[in-house]
């Protein structure tokens, strides 16, 4: 399986928020992360890159002891509770980092 990725600024802004990580475990097993930025919000990118590496974090920790083990074979219901798992804890992470960007903000005025 070969991944490849690319992404574009659009028309709309200068800046591209967005954040892609593909890896490729095997020959066949591969994993595609796209973290959409914040419509320009300030911090939006850093929002999507800690997002995107923690899902990725998450996955490859659920993934490793499979890699190169014959006698262990992943289920669909297992990945599927992996990743909504990988979701419900990296909403919070970019909650936390938009609270503290606030806080710092407001500090600044």
């Amino acid at each position: 399986m070969i991944c490849s990725a690319n992404t574009d600024v659009g028309m709309k802004r200068n800046v591209n928020q967005d954040t892609y990580i593909l890896k490729t475990y095997s020959e066949k097993t591969c994993l595609c992360v796209v973290c959409d930025g914040m419509g320009g919000t300030r911090g939006g990118a850093e929002a999507s890159k800690i997002a995107a590496e923690k899902f990725v974090s998450i996955i490859d920790d659920f993934i490793s002891p499979y890699i190169g083990n014959k006698n262990k074979k992943l289920q669909g219901s297992d990945i599927k509770t992996v990743m909504l798992d990988a979701l419900d804890q990296t909403t919070p992470l970019c909650i936390q980092h938009f609270v503290e960007w606030a806080q710092r903000l407001l500090l600044l005025s």
